[in-house]
């Protein structure tokens, strides 16, 4: 039998009863047309009939796009021009300071560092579109033109639309290697990195079958972005369309903060501080790559090759998952790279201060273990040496460096002009150990140390914004990075890592002889959401912002939990109390 072929009528139909199993409705006023040679597109904006924001009081909103890559941006404009107004005008003039963390007052430092931040956002994104490709950029075009349909006196432009797709990577770029912040007398305890995110995939025995992809990403919400954040459903059509995918973002955002395609991929990005940034060419990174990537990539080895691929200037971390096999990965990333064995372990060691490189493993011991990757289950000395760290589930990559801490954590104690000690407590390298026991504590020497992977478990692989590999780690010790990771950060990525494994070993029922408990999805919803005003550590979010009532807590980005078997994907943003928002990806494609 030839494919059934839907009519606009009969797809539209389809559509509705699928937002409606979701808890969804879509008026006739919601519901939007492009015409588009012979064929029809279509654009909905869906609105919950049981969640709302507790700020706005107004209903949680889902979008669903289809067409090429302009005409899915073009229905996202004509449907929510006033969003990406405020998104491209109000957020984006906010985002720089709160992304750098401005706790400084009123006074000439500010002013500079204002200057400085909004030129580097400005200037630099334009090198950005050389390293996109043409589908991103037809997008972004598309949800302008949109727009101006929608409101000829439209406030978006196109400058406001690169802004809020690429500040992101082009102040991260600066941020991290410091250069143009030293030559304007500005110091790194004067910045902070804002975003910590955490993310895990727990798959096979210890999901009883199913596929866990969890995903919290804190973020950078300058006040604007927990009344904006969406759910977003793309089905590409035309030539060269890639495969659907379902979102969470912002609209104007054409990335994905959180992304889970019709192959059951799914994918996310972290904060990952290094020195190994190309501040003149920021690259193709962060949301707008996890984009592409749930569009073209059909396996975790696919979004790989993506990612190797690209042409890339900041560090980033991207948790992948792939339901179909239970695959998994966390790929620690720094700017593009090319190198042998030998170049990548003399340009790894010139990122370490000469007092730290004393005690580091030395060349021969680094290019023995880039080289040694290659006996593994999944030969990655090939991708080290293009600047990506493929962490998998299944192959524990930590390597003998761990017996240089140490001396690290002596090394660190006794440089000279500094009353902060660090201090390795009882079993802080166990599987199921913690470096810091509590989230106040700072036993971290700083990022002068070999973090522990405590990946016991085929099945389970995990990420906050450390680097975890150890060869990835060394671009992490630039004084800079020191510096500025230095204090709550670092320990802080550090406890939430460590806190995030010992949580979900204790779940299985670890350490034991005897069968695990696997893990439910209301208990992986519990782990993804363990920093929860309403959970374990009621006091970790006190110095967030709140509703203007005082009553609840922002949610700054959002927290997902997607089920890569049944795709699945769930998310809580706004405020904490707020409802989640479930959408099953499979009832919105034909």
């Amino acid at each position: 039998m030839g494919e059934v072929i839907e009519t606009t009528a009969q797809r539209v139909v389809r559509l509705k009863a699928a937002f409606a199993r979701d808890g969804f409705e879509v008026s006739d006023d919601d519901l939007f047309t492009l015409q588009s040679g012979d064929d029809v597109r279509i654009g909905m904006i869906a609105k919950s009939k049981t969640l709302y924001n507790y700020e706005t009081k107004e209903p949680k909103i889902t979008y669903y796009v289809e067409g090429t890559s302009y005409e899915m941006g073009y229905l996202l404009g004509l449907m929510a021009e006033p969003k990406v107004s405020v998104m491209t005008t109000e957020f984006i003039e906010q985002l720089p300071f709160a992304f750098v963390g401005l706790d400084l007052k009123d006074g000439p430092i500010e002013t500079i560092l204002s200057k400085l931040i909004l030129s580097i956002a400005d200037h630099w994104s334009q090198n950005i579109p050389d390293a996109l490709p043409d589908s991103i950029k037809e997008q972004l075009k598309g949800v302008l033109e949109g727009c101006q349909k929608a409101n000829a006196d439209t406030q978006v432009t196109e400058k406001g639309l690169w802004l809020l797709n690429t500040a992101f990577d082009t102040i991260l770029s600066h941020v991290f290697t410091g250069e143009l912040f030293m030559e304007n007398s500005i110091s790194p305890s004067q910045l902070r990195i804002p975003t910590f995110c955490n993310a895990f995939s727990i798959s096979g025995e210890a999901a009883d079958g199913k596929h866990f992809f969890g995903r919290d990403f804190m973020f950078a919400s300058a006040d604007i972005f927990q009344n904006y954040a969406c759910m977003l459903i793309s089905v590409p059509k035309g030539e060269d369309a890639g495969v659907p995918f379902m979102s969470f973002m912002a609209p104007g955002m054409v990335g994905c903060i959180t992304g889970l395609n019709t192959e059951g991929v799914a994918m996310g990005v972290n904060t990952l501080a290094s020195a190994a940034c190309n501040t003149e060419q920021p690259g193709f990174c962060s949301l707008l790559l996890v984009r592409y990537a749930m569009e073209h990539g059909k396996t975790s080895q696919e979004v790989l090759d993506i990612l190797t691929q690209a042409t890339r200037g900041v560090s980033w971390s991207y948790p992948v998952a792939d339901g179909k096999d239970g695959s998994a990965f966390i790929a620690e990333i720094i700017e593009s790279i090319d190198e042998d064995v030998s170049s990548f372990s003399d340009l790894a060691l010139s990122y370490p201060s000469r007092y730290y490189r004393k005690t580091l493993p030395k060349k021969p011991e680094l290019m023995a273990g880039v080289a040694g990757y290659q006996n593994g289950i999944h030969d990655i000395t090939p991708y080290i040496l293009k600047g990506v760290f493929p962490r998998w589930n299944d192959q524990n990559t930590h390597s003998l460096y761990e017996r240089h801490n140490e001396d690290l954590w002596q090394r660190y104690n006794n440089r000279p002009f500094s009353d902060h000690h660090a201090k390795i407590v009882p079993g802080a390298f166990d599987p199921m150990g913690r470096i810091n026991p509590t989230d106040q504590d700072r036993n971290c020497p700083s990022s002068f140390y070999f973090a522990p992977e405590r990946q016991s478990r085929p099945d389970i692989v995990l990420a906050t914004n450390l680097f975890i590999g150890d060869e990835m780690r060394y671009f992490a010790m630039s004084p800079w990075i020191a510096m500025l990771s230095n204090g709550k950060d670092i320990n802080d990525f550090q406890w939430r890592y460590d806190e995030l494994n010992f949580l979900i070993d204790r779940a299985l029922g670890m350490p034991g002889d005897g069968p695990i408990t696997p893990i439910s999805e209301d208990t992986a919803r519990e782990l993804i959401n363990f920093l929860s005003p309403n959970g374990r550590f009621p006091d970790y979010y006190d110095n967030s912002p709140k509703s203007s009532d005082g009553k609840r807590t922002v949610i700054e980005g959002g927290v997902s939990l997607l089920e890569l078997k049944e795709k699945t994907f769930e998310s809580q943003f706004g405020y904490y109390g707020d409802g989640w928002v479930k959408l099953h990806l499979m009832n919105y494609v034909s």
